[in-house]
């Protein structure tokens, strides 16, 4: 098993031992950290999708009134 160093500060030390020891909460944050990021990714792709969905929304709104006013014209 590889051994890992960790710095701390006392208040962060503290934390860590009120909620069950420094080993226990620093394997727990190395297992937690890459769902983390695997969330935060999935947050942006959603955020990314729902921008270019209202895009194509408002655009095919546009086109819409273009072609009622291109109608209305004739």
């Amino acid at each position: 098993m590889p051994t890992v160093s960790v710095r701390l500060t006392e208040v962060e030390k503290k934390e860590l031992l009120k909620y069950g020891g420094l080993t226990r909460g620093v394997r727990e944050g190395v297992r937690l950290y890459p769902n983390a990021q695997k969330s935060q990714e999935i947050f942006r792709n959603l955020e990314d999708l729902q921008k270019s969905t209202l895009l194509e929304r408002l655009q095919g709104k546009n086109s819409l009134q273009y072609s009622q006013i291109y109608d209305y014209k004739r």
